[in-house]
């Protein structure tokens, strides 16, 4: 453009090499220096034989760039709006999302020019710097160099920021491929189930318990004092149950996992989670188990976790074709994924979370459901395909020895402990010991509250036939009255009397509706 611009001849040859040249920084025109006019005749930049106080200004920019290279790779550089959630992402996390993604050029390149490129640059600069500061005169060749390879590795400075641009295409492409090959994909919308969510606060334990039965969870023991609190957001789309739970109560859930399908637990960011047979599961970390598996798991005060529910053969054929060899999830495992995978994963379960608490209209259109549920399958896979650390035989035992007490006590909840010891073939000092580690509390503790919390129900949904809190005490097995007074109005912060009181009132009340 400015050569256009401009038709004025350069200098001739006999001034080449000549110390009466400057170069214009700002239109690149070689000029003759001339004290009269020391301008630019092309664009009028002030002209300069050298940059003034370009040492001292390399050395500020070098230590500026030192002093904010640790900022610049810990904190996010951009933040990816999918599906109504926004992930920030650092450069790191960038090349580790790459990784994931199974695009191992792309993450060795943003690696490599975010991370590895920087570093050497500062270094070499800071050698030049010092060697022309002190005079050395030694070393030419080696840092003309030296000077040559800052130069051409400088090229590489934005090219983090341009990949981390399109991290989220690729992850968009990613997503949108089909996991399945064509022939086992159906063609049109035709059979697909209406995806539906449903997000409920609740302030009953019994209708909370209601709730989390549609998951595979049965009998609930709550344990904790207080108020009962707890809201919970469910998310159903064509092969995939999703759930988020928020409780501040402790408890003890007793799960069967429906038949033919395959459930996995994982905490949300930091948070922490429920004890599910026994082990506690970290913030990185998930737990898969496997179709008609039975546990208990117990949380400690307040606890947010998320739950997803999969079809095992979906889970099967989708691994299988993402993996290219057979694609199978133990019975029982704890899991260990990637950060980024798992990273992902909660993502993208948050969002369709999200969709469903704000009931956007994302989650009622079937190509929209789909290509979440496409991608939160490939999330999944991606967080199940490395090793797992599959229970022992041991503690199969112990899982199994409980989910037969639970059965014993439903079918006999007056049987004496020695009775029900021998009915499970083991000692009592084997069963205190399982209870202790899965219950939290011993196999007595664990059934005298058990009837407990069945008494109190029964008080609080009220009594048609006018049985007394005593009577209601002994149906459940009590028979020290007193004991069970002091016991109950710890746990639930009222006597008896006062919760059948309550009880009779809401009974009142609903028979004047009916007859209004």
């Amino acid at each position: 453009m400015w050569q256009r611009l401009d038709h004025q001849d350069r200098p001739d040859g006999s001034c080449r090499g000549s110390a009466g040249l400057s170069g214009c920084e700002t239109c690149g025109l070689v000029n003759v220096s001339r004290v009269d006019d020391p301008r630019c005749p092309r664009c009028e930049s002030i002209l300069h034989e050298r940059k003034p106080d370009s040492i001292a200004r390399t050395w500020a920019l070098v230590i500026a760039a030192a002093v904010l290279y640790l900022p610049a790779n810990y904190y996010p550089v951009v933040t990816v709006v999918q599906l109504g959630a926004g992930a920030p992402s650092t450069i790191l996390g960038g090349a580790e999302e790459l990784l994931a993604a199974r695009q191992y050029p792309l993450a060795a390149l943003v690696f490599f020019a975010s991370i590895l490129v920087p570093m050497p640059k500062l270094i070499g600069l800071s050698i030049m710097l010092i060697a022309t500061r002190t005079g050395r005169t030694g070393w030419l060749r080696d840092r003309t160099r030296l000077y040559h390879i800052v130069r051409f590795i400088g090229r590489w400075s934005m090219i983090d920021i341009f990949m981390e641009s399109l991290a989220p295409i690729s992850r968009n492409c990613i997503a949108r491929t089909p996991l399945l090959p064509k022939s086992s994909m159906p063609s049109s919308t035709t059979g697909r189930r209406m995806p539906g969510s449903r997000a409920s606060v609740f302030g009953e334990a019994e209708d909370f318990q209601a709730a989390l039965s549609v998951d595979g969870v049965g009998a609930v023991l709550f344990t904790g004092r207080g108020r009962f609190r707890a809201r919970m957001t469910q998310v159903a789309l064509d092969h995939l149950r999703l759930a988020a739970v928020e409780e501040t109560q402790s408890r003890v859930a007793f799960i069967a996992v429906p038949r033919g399908m395959v459930l996995v637990s994982f905490p949300t960011d930091g948070g922490p989670s429920p004890i599910w047979g026994g082990l506690e599961i970290r913030a990185s970390e998930m737990i898969s188990l496997g179709p008609g598996q039975r546990v208990h798991a117990r949380i400690i005060g307040p606890c947010h976790w998320y739950a997803l529910q999969v079809a095992e053969r979906q889970l099967a054929d989708y691994g299988g074709a993402l993996n290219g060899a057979p694609f199978i999830v133990p019975p029982a495992a704890r899991w260990r994924p990637r950060r980024a995978a798992l990273r992902q994963l909660r993502h993208f379960q948050r969002a369709a979370i999200r969709m469903a608490e704000a009931r956007s209209g994302a989650l009622t259109d079937l190509q929209g459901a789909h290509g979440l549920e496409q991608q939160l399958l490939h999330a999944l896979i991606e967080c199940l395909s490395d090793e797992a650390d599959e229970e022992t035989a041991t503690e199969r035992r112990h899982r199994d020895l409980l989910a037969r007490f639970e059965d014993l006590l439903a079918a006999e909840p007056f049987l004496p402990l020695a009775d029900i010891c021998a009915a499970l073939g083991v000692s009592q000092r084997s069963l205190g010991e399982c209870c202790k580690r899965h219950l939290g509390m011993g196999p007595s503790s664990y059934r005298r509250l058990r009837a407990m919390q069945q008494v109190y129900r029964a008080l609080r949904n009220g009594t048609a036939n006018g049985a007394s809190v005593s009577e209601i005490a002994r149906q459940h097995g009590f028979r020290q009255l007193g004991r069970l007074a002091n016991d109950y109005r710890a746990l639930y912060g009222e006597l008896p009397s006062a919760t059948l009181r309550r009880g009779l009132g809401q009974d009142t009340l609903r028979l004047r509706r009916d007859r209004e």
